[in-house]
């Protein structure tokens, strides 16, 4: 288990599991890419660059030539940001609104 911010998580996958699903990974992509000649690994930022950047060793391991890697940052393009931030705006008017009809009928 780790520690995070003084609570008790559990490991979902131990070293050993993360290394054994990085290799069934890059074996995945070279068997679907017929190798590694044209490939790019792009990461999301958080967690998919992390992953990203593990990669390129296991498959110069398989293939001996080096796959670029880069990432990118999706942060701006989220929808579900402004969408949340359009409903607690809502949320917090019609409550405004509330309070305001409510304390003008005493």
């Amino acid at each position: 288990m780790s520690v995070t911010q003084g609570r008790l998580k559990a490991t979902v996958m131990d070293a050993d599991q993360i290394r054994r699903s990085l290799s069934r990974i890059a074996h995945e992509i070279v068997e679907r890419n017929r190798g590694t000649e044209d490939v790019v690994l792009i990461g999301i930022v958080a967690k998919g660059d992390h992953i990203a950047a593990r990669l390129p060793p296991k498959l110069m391991e398989l293939e001996g030539s080096p796959v670029a890697v880069g990432s990118l940052d999706v942060s701006q393009h989220r929808d579900d940001r402004t969408c949340a931030s359009r409903l607690i705006a809502h949320l917090a008017r019609a409550e405004i609104a509330a309070r305001s009809s409510s304390s003008s009928m005493t």
